[in-house]
């Protein structure tokens, strides 16, 4: 649990924009106007009333704010070999769902398809 982050920390259209795709894709239970504690609640994100750092991480307009660390960090090289410098190197902030987009395409964006 992080020691200052309350429910105003949390960006409220990120929540309902996940609401809204996982009613669609995944039958969601909770309405797209559900209380936001009430999804919080059943996404197991908060603790005693605490949000928990998933809730900072998925939820959170700035999730480097209050975890710097939480980065994605891709890199490719030519060939087999580890050189430096690096020929091409990234790296992605954002919440988890931004940074797995953005890393899977830089993945994408490597790969020679025929």
């Amino acid at each position: 649990m992080h020691p200052s982050a309350g429910i105003n920390a949390l960006d409220e259209a990120k929540i309902r924009e996940f609401i809204a795709i996982a009613r669609k894709k995944r039958n969601f239970p909770l309405k797209d106007n559900a209380p936001v504690e009430r999804v919080l609640k059943h996404l197991r994100m908060t603790r005693e009333g605490k949000l928990v750092n998933s809730a900072m991480l998925v939820f959170a307009p700035d999730p480097q704010l209050f975890f710097p660390s939480s980065t994605i960090k891709c890199a490719h090289f030519h060939g087999f070999q580890v050189q430096k410098p690096i020929p091409d190197y990234k790296e992605y902030g954002g919440t988890v769902f931004e940074m797995a987009d953005e890393a899977v395409n830089f993945v994408l964006s490597k790969l020679s398809i025929c």
